[in-house]
């Protein structure tokens, strides 16, 4: 879903905020920020890695980011539109067509990408909890609850099958307990996808339960070249896998406040990764761009989940 190079956003960031060559009073908070910045986005320039930790710790001396009041953190935190759908079973047989799939006969879900599927700072407080990847709060996979406690693809699609594998809890890297299928990584781009792939499939191989062979299965990915690959003769004619673009997201705005200014219960304390609002909002839009015959690009506040009648196969 990142449609621009981490660095040009971050550029971007730094030059409305024009911290360089400000008076740093607290050493060893900003030593911290500049080893994380360097840590999190290895492929980061060194200039930019130095300004964007500034720009962060600018950010954490702002009052309005530090020990966010109850009010703000349920906020960020709630979940805006409630799961109104019929749940239908699977097919009876079992599809051989990936064209002939309902939601219920997804028996594993996985995830590739960077910090926004890794869930980078959803729940973080402040700048200095920030680098976390809250991983069971993810759009895309995140399993930390039920779907009326925690709205992502993940919860959503579990409610049509309870045994789907894969969806990520709790926090932490790759390699960290509740990380499952979510193979997301802070910090990497697109020359890191096939890295991820191969990932993907050993711990998909190594999960009990799983038949790797014939399960369905289904796993997110970069916007430019799913879009790409989703062209290809060799994929459009297969009927074991299809690649479907998900663009919920090309046309999306930050929501804005009674005053006109972006939302930002949207964002997580350094104003560019989502918090877990953001996240919840994510996942109506990409489960009802899965659904959808015509796929929208734009999400909006408020906007309801669709629900698939009785026997409605997902669009390919």
């Amino acid at each position: 879903m990142q449609r621009h190079s981490t660095v040009g956003v971050f550029a971007a960031v730094v030059v409305l905020v024009a911290l360089v060559g400000a008076e740093v009073p607290y050493e060893d908070e900003l030593r911290f920020l500049r080893e994380k910045v360097h840590e999190t986005w290895p492929h980061m320039p060194h200039d930019k890695a130095e300004e964007f930790a500034l720009v962060l710790f600018k950010l954490a001396q702002d009052e309005s980011f530090i020990n966010l009041p109850p009010a703000n953190k349920d906020g960020q935190n709630e979940t805006a539109v409630e799961f109104p759908c019929e749940v239908y079973g699977p097919s009876d047989p079992v599809p051989t067509s990936a064209k002939r799939l309902r939601p219920a006969d997804i028996k594993v879900l996985g995830a590739l990408g960077d910090s926004l599927t890794a869930g980078f700072g959803a729940l973080a407080g402040t700048i200095f909890t920030l680098f976390n990847d809250f991983r069971g709060v993810s759009y895309a996979i995140g399993g930390d609850g039920p779907v009326d406690k925690v709205l992502t693809l993940g919860t959503i699609l579990r409610k049509y099958n309870p045994d789907i594998k894969g969806l990520s809890t709790g926090k932490g890297d790759i390699n960290s307990a509740g990380a499952h299928l979510n193979l997301a990584v802070t910090g990497a781009i697109i020359q890191d996808i096939p890295s991820q792939v191969n990932n993907f499939i050993k711990r998909v191989k190594g999960t009990p339960g799983i038949d790797y062979d014939n399960d369905w299965k289904a796993h997110g990915g970069y916007f430019e070249e799913l879009k790409r690959v989703a062209g290809l003769d060799k994929y459009k004619a297969r009927e074991d896998f299809a690649v479907v673009v998900q663009p919920f997201l090309e046309d999306t705005q930050i929501p804005t406040g009674s005053d006109g200014k972006p939302d930002t219960s949207y964002l997580a304390p350094d104003c560019f990764h989502f918090s877990e609002k953001a996240h919840q909002a994510a996942a109506v839009g990409l489960w009802n761009n899965i659904i959808e015959q015509d796929k929208q690009t734009v999400w909006v506040p408020g906007e309801p989940i669709e629900c698939p009648a009785n026997g409605d196969v997902l669009p390919t």
